[in-house]
């Protein structure tokens, strides 16, 4: 069989540049799927144990908030907020021990 290459990659280019091809994507991702929901809970429930640690120990070594930041990026990406977000802005106030 001889396939006309220039025409199958001009086909997929136009496919994947489309714009409804990428909102479809970004909206597969924004699904709240039952996976996404418990890892938004245990993320919270982490976090908050750790923000919780970290003020009242009164900060802590550098690489434990770089963890907590992680941490923090990763549950606001699944759309985590709230009372998180507060005790986070007020634990970033308060420096590393090291």
């Amino acid at each position: 069989m001889n396939w006309n290459w220039e025409l199958i990659i001009t086909f997929f280019g136009i496919v994947l540049s489309s714009q409804t091809v990428v909102e479809l994507v970004k909206w597969l991702f924004k699904c709240d799927t039952p996976e996404r929901k418990l890892l938004k809970a245990i993320g919270g429930d982490v976090l908050y144990k750790w923000l919780c640690d970290w003020k009242h120990n009164s900060g802590g070594t550098a690489a434990k908030w770089s963890d907590i930041e992680q941490a923090y990026d990763g549950y606001t990406s699944l759309g985590g907020n709230g009372e998180i977000k507060k005790l986070f802005e007020e634990c970033a106030k308060i420096p590393s021990t090291d």
